[in-house]
């Protein structure tokens, strides 16, 4: 017997000596302690084991019940009772007054589901994955809602949370794709970390004023939400809270003291933010990515910070913190800043060119990182103190640009990035691209005013690119056909053929003169045949 059941590791049972005492005391003999602990097991094991009344599942807490599970498939409407006669008391109604953990979790056969009033606690993951599941009333009185509690209810179309509720729990309501409104009561004090997350068909939301805190990522990736009432009460906003709200165009920053990592990162429509005196702090990725952000405001009273053109900047306006991700094209800092800040332009997507006046004598760390469309930073002054990875990732080709007259600068490159001295060769495609008032990462091959001359050939040509311009035209005599064009753009190789079909093109034959004082060459080809072609090719 000994061999076939020996007595339990007893240091992995709790409260041991215990339990060894209460062997002690039991009246039976010649029994070794291994078995007396195993029946004291075995007798609370079966204590704590749920009833069930009709097709509730429960745990009869003495006074009280909690329902625990469903011991069948659930109909498609559920009415939670307010009483349940249990086996203990088959002559007392007790109170039902709680939901238990996961009680009806993954019963996609739910669509609707009646809470009594009496339950005052919903526990974690209750209708957790209740995918079928509409509609859900809860009663005045229910005091808290567990963590994950109605996660992934992926067809909840709307909710009233309770009166007496006073905080939304961790997730609550993550992944109710199809929750389009939410009724917050007076009396809720804070919303968890990712209580809405992902209910992307949320429209609106007030948040009631008394409301003091929302968590990490509470209302993250609800896309369609377009608008959002935010309290004068609420002091903390976790990292992440709006992230994803693409519908936002405006938000009311309350007097929170620290706009934190991503809070309103990736909202695509946002396009104005005042931030309030009360904010001291605001981390640098606050609103990345917020490609319609053009500009920030900031109160007079607030003691850190300020605006400039747009920019987000130190009190005093000697650093430049953040740049709004909205701004692109070719940009030229203010002149009168010391330092341009860390990641100050990192997620300034459509910046294609930025000029850096002389008074910046620090560049911190990945200030122009991930600007994947920026191909030119020019210099008006002296080589600034830079960290290496501030232009990490820029566009294929990026180059600095800077005055032969500047000190601290090195050729070919300056901290491994491509850098020449104006008048040393500088990328002339891009000063003219830059000169006409285009993004310097243009297309050469596009033709945006239709006039038939891409920016290539209107860059060969000498032409204005904004205007509409006329071809080349070759011109007739009795036996030759000639062409002129400007010939002077550095970098640009000129080459004319001639065909008699337009299918085969050739150079032979053709008679290229010498630029003139102005530039301007001609090409002329003998006239044979009933028919002859001109082309004109550039390359750069």
């Amino acid at each position: 017997m000994d061999s076939e059941m020996s007595a339990p590791n007893l240091t992995s049972i709790p409260f041991l000596p215990t339990l060894r005492e209460s062997a002690r005391k039991q009246p039976v003999s010649h029994q070794s302690p291994g078995w007396k602990i195993l029946t004291f097991l075995c007798c609370l094991a079966t204590a704590a084991a749920a009833e069930q009344s009709g097709d509730f599942i429960y745990t009869d807490n003495g006074a009280t019940v909690t329902i625990t599970g469903y011991a069948v498939s659930a109909p498609n409407d559920v009415v939670v009772p307010a009483t349940i006669v249990t086996s203990l008391d088959p002559l007392v109604e007790k109170p039902v007054t709680a939901i238990g953990a996961s009680a009806f979790e993954g019963r996609t056969e739910l669509t609707s589901m009646t809470i009594s009033s009496g339950v005052t606690s919903i526990g974690n993951r209750a209708f957790f994955n209740c995918g079928g599941l509409t509609s859900a009333s809860i009663p005045s009185g229910i005091m808290s809602i567990g963590r994950n509690a109605f996660s992934y209810c992926v067809a909840l179309e709307g909710i009233s949370l309770p009166t007496g509720l006073t905080s939304i729990g961790i997730e609550v309501f993550l992944h109710c794709d199809l929750l389009a409104s939410v009724t917050i009561p007076a009396g809720v004090t804070s919303i968890g970390t990712g209580a809405f997350s992902y209910c992307s068909k949320l429209k609106s939301l007030v948040i009631p004023s008394g409301v003091i805190s929302i968590g990490s990522g509470a209302f993250s990736n609800c896309s369609g939400l377009t608008s959002v009432t935010l309290p004068s009460t609420i002091t903390t906003m976790g990292s992440f809270a709006f992230q994803y709200c693409s519908g936002l165009t405006s938000v009311t920053i309350p007097t929170v003291t620290s706009l934190q990592n991503k809070v309103f990162a990736n909202c695509r429509g946002l396009e104005t933010v005042d931030i309030p005196a009360s904010v001291t702090t605001v981390h640098v990725a606050a609103f990345a990515e917020c490609s319609s952000l053009t500009s920030f405001t900031v109160a007079a009273a607030n003691p850190n910070y300020s605006t400039l053109n747009g920019l987000l900047t130190n009190k005093t306006q000697t650093s430049l913190i953040t740049c709004p991700a909205g701004l692109g094209g070719n940009f030229t800092i203010p002149a009168g800043f010391t330092t341009i800040g860390n990641q100050a332009f990192r997620y300034c997507s459509e910046l294609a060119s930025v000029t850096i006046p002389s008074s910046v004598t620090n560049i911190e760390s990945q200030a122009f990182s991930t600007c994947e469309k920026l191909v030119l930073a020019v210099f008006e002054g002296n080589a600034p103190t830079m960290v290496p990875n501030a232009f990490e990732l820029a566009a294929p080709g990026f180059t600095i640009n800077f005055l032969n007259s500047s000190t601290g600068f090195t050729t070919p490159t300056w901290y491994d990035y491509p850098a020449i001295g104006t008048g040393e060769g500088a990328n002339p495609v891009i000063a003219w691209l830059l000169s006409h008032n285009l993004p310097a990462n243009a297309d050469l091959q596009s033709d945006d005013n239709g006039d038939g001359i891409n920016l290539l050939l209107a860059y060969a040509l000498d032409l204005d690119p904004n205007v509409s311009n006329p071809l080349p035209q070759p011109v007739l005599s009795t036996n030759q056909m000639s062409l002129s064009f400007y010939s002077g753009t550095p970098g640009i190789t000129y080459i004319v053929k001639a065909s008699d079909d337009m299918l085969d093109w050739s150079a032979e034959g053709v008679v290229l003169s010498e630029p003139d004082a102005n530039q301007i060459r001609t090409a002329t080809v003998p006239i044979s045949g009933n028919q002859r072609f001109l082309r004109l090719e550039v390359n750069n």
